[in-house]
């Protein structure tokens, strides 16, 4: 199924492809509906890209790394990191720039900063005939079960995480009862709505905990630090607990309680993502808890989702439907079983089957019909 938009799309996208990406005029690939050289059978090196938002972030490192793992497994096969900075049109221009330059012998794996690009992203990479995954956000209409070379999307179960990371939150508060205030990620970002969706799912069972403020951050620590100040000037001793998008806004948001002369006896904290500094605000008790998404999982099982596709290993066409659009497993990570995390996850990586074309598969996405 296309949509009437992503027909119009292609069109104009084949042009940027045939004219753009710094003057190179080398044609589109072929998109496998006829004719042509069929994806990985080249013999060139496989490049893999890899499109975030940046290695600020430990989170992406850790996911950079495990691609990294995969790589070093996999002969033939190079990595390339792309980071975009929360900037929708770099992410696009240097996604048009590597499918020039890898041609039929690459494979994606994509962040996408909004919903608002994942069509043209999609529509990119089925005229070039490449395989790609996406992660975290996935376009309302624009599904891998609707196109050949969008190979799969995978993302944690951010809700699920974030409503059990708040319910460790509300139970520590006297008598379930405090005042709370929501620091979101970025404005539609899936990520991010479907965390606050997952606070927003705690609260309504804990109905003697009230919301005192919401405000988003754009996955931005300054911001978020910024974000928390004014919180903490306007509300004072009110404030029990913020709830923050990901580990790093909580992070800086430590450092901000600090400077204000306020501990984790004063105001609860949790995040999302299980990074490392995280985890060790949890064990020295500054931070209460966060959701481990397993950055290690996601991007080595994401890369290899493509790569089997690029080497005619898994068709995407014939395979399972259901685990082309699916939710990767999460470990919400408190004092209660810090400890066994960091011996698992920090001081160990688990090793990944790389034959697994859908090894990060938990549970499926709940896609609408076609």
């Amino acid at each position: 199924m296309k949509k009437l938009f992503a027909l119009l799309l292609s069109a104009a996208m084949m042009v940027t492809v045939l004219t753009g990406c710094g003057g190179n005029n080398t044609p589109p690939a072929d998109n496998g509906n006829g004719g042509g050289e069929e994806a990985g059978t080249t013999g060139e090196t496989c490049l893999i890209g890899l499109s975030i938002r940046g290695l600020d972030n430990p989170y992406y490192v850790e996911l950079v790394e495990s691609v990294k793992a995969f790589s070093e497994a996999t002969p033939g096969t190079e990595v390339v990191t792309m980071e975009h900075h929360s900037d929708e049109q770099k992410q696009v221009n240097d996604i048009k720039s590597f499918l020039a330059r890898g041609g039929k012998d690459c494979v994606l794996y994509v962040d996408p900063q909004s919903a608002s690009i994942n069509a043209e992203i999609a529509q990119l990479c089925e005229d070039a005939g490449v395989y790609w995954t996406s992660t975290w956000t996935m376009a309302e209409d624009v599904y891998p079960q609707d196109y050949k070379y969008y190979a799969a999307h995978q993302t944690v179960d951010n809700t699920q995480g974030a409503y059990e990371a708040a319910k460790v939150m509300f139970e520590s508060f006297p008598d379930k009862t405090g005042k709370v205030v929501l620091l979101e990620g970025a404005v539609a970002n899936d990520a991010s709505d479907e965390r606050l969706a997952g606070w927003q799912k705690a609260l309504e069972e804990y109905p003697n905990v009230e919301v005192l403020d919401q405000q988003a951050s754009n996955w931005d620590p300054q911001t978020g630090l910024n974000i928390a100040q004014t919180w903490l000037t306007k509300y004072g001793d009110e404030m029990d607990g913020i709830c923050c998008a990901n580990d790093s806004l909580a992070l800086a948001v430590i450092e901000g309680m600090k400077a204000k002369g306020k501990t984790s006896d004063d105001i609860k904290i949790i995040g999302f993502d299980g990074i490392p500094d995280a985890i060790t605000a949890i064990q020295s008790g500054d931070m209460l808890a966060t959701c481990y998404s397993n950055g290690w999982c996601q991007g080595a099982y994401g890369v290899a989702t493509a790569y089997h596709a690029y080497k005619g290993e898994l068709d995407t066409e014939t395979c399972d439907q259901e685990k082309r659009a699916y939710y990767t497993n999460a470990i919400t990570v408190s004092g209660d079983n810090v400890e066994q995390f960091v011996a698992e996850y920090i001081d160990s990586k688990p090793t990944l089957d790389y034959s697994e074309s859908f090894g990060g598969f938990a549970k499926p996405m709940d896609i609408p019909a076609a």
